[in-house]
């Protein structure tokens, strides 16, 4: 909203539609940011939330909201946020909508309590970022997620000594399978030795038949040292986009896999659009484990995924084998270097995938496009402003929007997914 003056105000706890009583929290530069203080008149897509925790953790501020009037606001949101900041107007060639606004994510962290305050799993909270609040069950994963990752947190607390130093989970993930209803555990949290957490570990996975494995992520100073497996097995399967995919313990996957096989679609249905044939040779930026453009690429389709992660660039290669892919390639490598690396030696690639971290790609992405002959360039982003930003600089670099996409990948949130297809205007 607006003060009278014609500052701009943002105000946690209220929803377009809404007339609420505000207090004010903090005056910034050029904007305003408060609390809701009562409701005047509620918003008529108002709807009674399903969560207990909702207003409390704030991951889900649009769960408030009819689902319907939610996607509206955030395809709005990102066409503003293309036009304001990007300065392209794509036309909107479709909304993917989720088909499961509840219980959809297949990969669900939990922030664990330190121990001497009970060792509770749950989220922060939106208000207070350094007050857990607890969850008993959240309604965007299936309910087994929170309650096995509640009972390894029990169990480690009860095999491990009370002594000072001893190590303590900051995190726990579930990872879910949707194919085989199958869960893999990961704990994370300070590295050292913890023989406790081993056993422990192992007598939840022989008890409970749908959980798979249980690993541990040990970091030190924000950098994961050691992976151990504590029981069971280190990875899930699903089935994904015709793939069989891995899902292991910090490796990126698309939580929502409904909608994620629809973006997929969509990644490759622009990939091929106008063609007269299938592309030479394509490139794959930030590939994860390679599933869009392992769909995107024909037989003949000479394929190269670029991926900083080491063990998504393994799960990559074993699914180009098993798809039949035979002139797929993968690299482990720094994205912006290894594209340096093409350029210097004149390689060259039509089409290009970008799929690049909330960050978005940078200026080197419009450097270095043009000195790879790409004619047209499809983004996937789950950032509208890092992608405006993107757009913008593929603009000044001869490259012109043709079309957007819009995918509800994470429903009752206010992130969006979005394809926006880029292509090199003809006399550049």
């Amino acid at each position: 909203g607006r003060l009278p003056e014609g500052c701009v105000v943002f105000v946690r706890g209220a929803l377009p539609g809404d007339v609420v009583r505000v207090r004010i929290e903090h005056r910034r530069s050029g904007f305003v940011e408060g609390v809701t203080d009562g409701f005047i008149e509620r918003a008529p897509d108002r709807v009674e939330p399903p969560c207990a925790h909702q207003t409390e953790c704030g991951g889900c501020p649009l769960m408030p909201l009819a689902p319907a009037r939610a996607l509206a606001l955030k395809v709005r949101h990102l066409r503003e946020t293309l036009r304001r900041i990007g300065r392209v107007e794509p036309p909107l060639a479709g909304v993917i909508e989720a088909p499961e606004p509840l219980r959809y994510r297949t990969r669900l962290r939990f922030a664990v309590a330190p121990r001497d305050e009970g060792g509770t799993i749950g989220y922060h909270a939106a208000d207070a970022p350094s007050r857990l609040v607890p969850v008993e069950d959240c309604l965007l994963a299936p309910a087994e997620a929170t309650h096995l990752a509640r009972e390894l947190v029990a169990r480690l607390e009860a095999a491990t000594p009370r002594e000072a130093g001893r190590p303590w989970p900051e995190h726990v993930t579930a990872h879910a399978s949707r194919d085989a209803g199958a869960f893999l555990l990961a704990v994370e949290g300070p590295a050292g030795e913890w023989p406790e957490a081993g056993p422990a570990a192992e007598a939840l996975v022989r008890e409970t038949p749908a959980l798979v494995g249980v690993v541990r992520l040990a970091h030190r100073r924000g950098r994961i040292v050691a992976r151990e497996t504590l029981g069971g097995r280190p990875r899930l399967s699903d089935r994904l986009a015709g793939l069989r995919v891995a899902i292991e313990a910090g490796t990126f996957l698309q939580v929502h896999p409904a909608v994620a096989e629809r973006v997929y679609e969509a990644v490759a249905t622009e990939v091929r659009a106008d063609a007269e044939s299938d592309p030479a040779a394509l490139l794959d930026l930030y590939c994860g484990q390679g599933i869009a453009g392992l769909v995107a690429a024909a037989p003949a389709t000479r394929l190269l995924g670029i991926e900083r992660d080491g063990a998504a660039v393994r799960a990559a290669r074993r699914l180009a084998r098993r798809a039949g892919h035979r002139r797929a390639r993968f690299r482990a490598g720094d994205v912006p270097r290894v594209l340096h690396g093409l350029a210097e030696r004149r390689e060259a690639f039509e089409k290009m995938i970008v799929n690049p971290p909330r960050a978005g790609a940078g200026p080197v992405l419009a450097r270095l496009a043009p000195r790879l002959a790409a004619r047209r360039i499809v983004i996937v982003s789950c950032h509208p402003a890092s992608l405006a930003r993107d757009a913008r600089s593929l603009v000044e670099a001869g490259y012109a929007p043709r079309r957007v996409i819009a995918a509800d990948m994470f429903p009752q949130t206010s992130h969006i997914e979005a394809v926006l297809t880029m292509e090199r205007e003809p006399s550049r």
